[in-house]
């Protein structure tokens, strides 16, 4: 049985990151969550000193090491491979929304494994299966992956501008009514998700880039604060931009060397038919 957790029922203070159940191990999905959601609010960096168990260190990091390849994979070749990188996107994306639900769901239960590792595999289970489901319909339904792709922006863009919100006003994320965002965000992402049906290709290289660096460093800092190697709020930021540059980088130079072989085989073909 796990002890009284008063904190529980918010995820914003920072009584949420050094939540410890019995045993001494640290809520692994309580890690992971904040991870994505309050890494440049100086929630983590500012809460009291913790040590997860081995179980629960073990379970964040490997999940914030698959988010850290999955983002480095969008930045440098996501372009390159459009139809993984869709499958991707969908799993990341989902796994965020998803593990906010099922955490929402099972915190107040008093078993440890349902509320801190349950979550963890619901949402991980759960988002591998709509991204299938949507590498599967692709091609039935067009317009869908351009829709995921759009979608995607929306939400990462709605979540960049809460790290914004939250660090410049820690105390709106104790607001219950704070949790009205989420409902903002889905709204976004189904605004953004119909706006890149018609952006079409051109909206590809721009949610590789932002989702890509989104995810590098999240699980970056993420790792950092789980290993109690201490960031300011800032290297959220700078490292985001430092990321996304070099992305941009990237798919310039895979646009240039995909533009000059268009235009060599153009060439070929023009010359056979002099011939």
């Amino acid at each position: 049985m796990r002890n009284s957790l008063p904190f529980r029922g918010n995820h914003e203070t920072a009584a949420r990151v050094s939540l410890t159940i019995a045993g001494g191990e640290d809520c692994a999905s309580s890690i992971v969550y904040n991870a994505i959601i309050n890494s440049a609010s100086g929630l983590l960096t500012t809460a009291k000193e913790y040590e997860p168990g081995s179980g629960s260190k073990a379970v964040s990091t490997i999940i914030l090491i698959v988010m850290l390849v999955i983002g480095l994979f969008l930045v440098f070749a996501g372009e390159a491979f459009v139809m993984v990188s869709l499958m991707l996107i969908a799993v990341a994306v989902s796994f965020t929304a998803l593990l906010y639900l099922f955490d929402f769901a099972l915190r107040h239960n008093d078993s440890s494994f349902v509320a801190c590792i349950l979550p963890l595999i619901l949402a991980g289970v759960s988002a591998v299966v709509i991204g299938i489901i949507i590498s599967c319909l692709r091609k039935t339904i067009y317009t869908l992956s351009f829709f995921v792709f759009g979608a995607a922006a929306g939400v990462v863009g709605m979540l960049m501008l809460r790290q914004v919100i939250v660090s410049s006003n820690p105390s709106i994320g104790t607001n219950p009514y704070f949790d009205w965002y989420w409902a903002g965000v889905a709204v976004v992402g189904i605004i953004t998700g119909i706006i890149g049906t018609y952006l079409k290709e051109a909206i590809v290289w721009i949610v590789c880039i932002g989702v890509g660096s989104f995810l590098v460093t999240i699980a970056t800092i993420g790792m950092f604060n789980l290993y109690d190697v201490k960031t300011p709020a800032y290297a959220f930021w700078i490292l985001l931009g430092g990321v996304a540059a070099i992305g941009v980088v990237v798919h310039c130079m895979y646009w240039a060397k995909k533009s000059a072989a268009a235009k060599e085989a153009e060439g070929k073909g023009e010359s056979l038919l002099a011939k």
